[in-house]
């Protein structure tokens, strides 16, 4: 299983995942990738989705909420001394897993995952100046859904794809954007992905987000979303090598992994 997350600058972090009934099973000790700030940059860090993301301010990264069993709890990284055990700082409303994350420099949202007896539209906020406290229940996403991803500047947080079912019978190309400045209100739907899709990837720039993979069918595209003209359907751009799904991305301010 390649979960993975970014540090500042060039730097990468990957958090192991848990998986049930997958083939490439890993237990139940689970951490989830976060977005980073780099040079003003945000990029999300994709994730096996099985947990909720949280994104980290411009010194620490955050891992919130877990599968089997299910966990609100937040860990918080310190960049300057990566090689400590994570802390253990606020949580979730719910425990909930599934989910993505992204944020800004100051606020971390985490955005829809699955709570028994199904999946949720949850939209929660942390804050970074305060990140003992609980999350702020804030607007939620257009179309409940977990197995989705989120990418995003310092204004917008954009999530994609997703399912809404335990069968997972359901690929939705649904693109929501959250207003930072107004996180409050309902996410607005924008132009979708080129494809349905659930279980997939991303990393980004300022500019754009670069959505990856995914299942149903098993997908090796690449799709880009352009901030300035969201309204438009997604991009295609090069594929990956292969197809893959339950995967983590990472970003440097020029290349995408």
């Amino acid at each position: 299983l390649d979960v993975n997350a970014a540090g500042p600058n060039d730097a990468g972090y990957r958090g192991a995942g848990g998986f049930s009934g997958q083939s490439n099973a890993f237990g139940s000790i689970s951490i989830v990738p976060a977005t980073q700030t780099e040079n003003g940059k945000l990029t999300d860090k994709g994730s096996d989705g099985y947990m909720t993301t949280i994104s980290p301010g411009p010194a620490y990264g955050y891992f919130a909420g877990s599968y089997y069993p299910y966990r609100s709890d937040i860990d918080r990284i310190d960049y300057s001394n990566d090689t400590a055990t994570a802390s253990v700082r606020g949580r979730l409303p719910v425990e909930a897993s599934y989910g993505g994350g992204t944020g800004n420099d100051s606020y971390g949202y985490s955005l829809g995952g699955w709570k028994q007896p199904g999946a949720g539209s949850y939209v929660f906020r942390q804050d970074y100046a305060s990140d003992t406290t609980t999350s702020s229940t804030r607007g939620p996403l257009s179309v409940r859904g977990y197995h989705l991803r989120a990418i995003g500047n310092n204004d917008y947080g954009y999530c994609g794809g997703r399912s809404d079912n335990q069968n997972q019978t359901n690929n939705y190309s649904i693109i929501d954007r959250i207003d930072y400045s107004n996180d409050t209100a309902i996410a607005v739907r924008k132009g979708d992905l080129h494809q349905g899709s659930r279980k997939l990837s991303s990393a980004g720039t300022a500019d754009y987000g670069y959505v990856a993979g995914g299942t149903n069918p098993e997908l090796s595209s690449t799709t880009r979303i352009d901030y300035s003209n969201d309204t438009a359907i997604s991009v295609q751009k090069g594929p990956m090598n292969r197809t893959r799904r339950n995967f983590g991305g990472m970003s440097s301010p020029a290349y995408a992994y």
